[in-house]
């Protein structure tokens, strides 16, 4: 019995390193003549094999990512999970971390750091009816995607040189929100690291996307008119000067 059962495990591994050892620029065609425009992702300059391979660029909608390079975690595959390692660059300096696909079904985002311009990955959050600018700075330990919505994560991501658009770009300073897994999905803590805008709140995201913010803000500079004059038009100030936000909405699946 123990023998069969080492061929087994030695006909998988010999078919495993095969597949692993193919060429990455083969495997990248083959997968986009299967499966198309149905995966968001585009890869150019690609070489090394799917074990251990770099691309000049990586783009995931209108994320692009530059020099990727990728190491294949053989160990996680007696998890049941296919890793890959990550270094990249972005347009805001170096992005790394880790991506684990399990074989039963989600993603999970292990120790990433990166800087991405809002603009780009705004429509993803919905958020592109304000137009907003500036850099977001993820430091993430751990986030989980089922189904494309963000089930659990943990880390910080910090909103530097903020801006929306109402009727003019309106300057926010810079914002931060804290998230950690709870029993109904994510809470986040929202502040403000000082800037024309003082903000406090808290943010919660359940597993099927839906989330709700409830908070305050306030104006910190009153001869900032443009600002107060939005920030004003929000709602109105309670005993301490500030307006509370209740916002409420359901976040667009992830193309993950």
């Amino acid at each position: 019995m123990k023998t069969y059962k080492y061929i087994i495990i030695g006909v998988v591994s010999f078919f495993f390193f095969v597949i692993a050892g193919l060429p990455a620029g083969t495997a990248y065609g083959y997968w986009k003549e299967y499966l198309g425009k149905s995966v968001p992702v585009e890869l150019q300059d690609v070489h090394g094999s799917l074990w251990n391979g770099k691309a000049g660029q990586v783009r995931i909608q209108r994320v692009q990512l530059q020099r990727v390079q990728w190491d294949f975690s053989f160990f996680s595959l007696l998890t049941g999970k296919l890793k890959l390692y990550l270094d990249f660059g972005l347009k805001e300096g170096q992005g790394k971390g880790a991506i684990a696909k399990s074989l039963f079904g989600g993603v999970s985002l292990q120790d990433v750091q990166a800087g991405l311009y809002l603009k780009d990955v705004a429509p993803m959050l919905g958020l592109q009816s304000l137009s907003p600018a500036g850099v977001v700075r993820l430091n993430l330990q751990e986030l989980q995607i089922e189904d494309g919505f963000i089930v659990s994560a943990e880390g910080n991501a910090i909103w530097q040189n903020a801006e929306i658009a109402l009727f003019k770009p309106l300057q926010l300073g810079t914002l931060e929100i804290e998230v950690k897994p709870d029993e109904n999905g994510i809470k986040g803590v929202l502040s403000d690291k000082g800037g024309p805008l003082e903000a406090q709140g808290l943010l919660n995201l359940d597993t099927e996307g839906k989330y709700n913010l409830n908070g305050s803000v306030r104006v910190r500079d009153p001869l900032k008119t443009d600002l107060n004059s939005a920030i004003n038009a929000m709602g109105r100030p309670g005993a301490d000067g500030k307006i509370p936000l209740k916002y409420s909405g359901k976040m667009q699946a992830l193309p993950l």
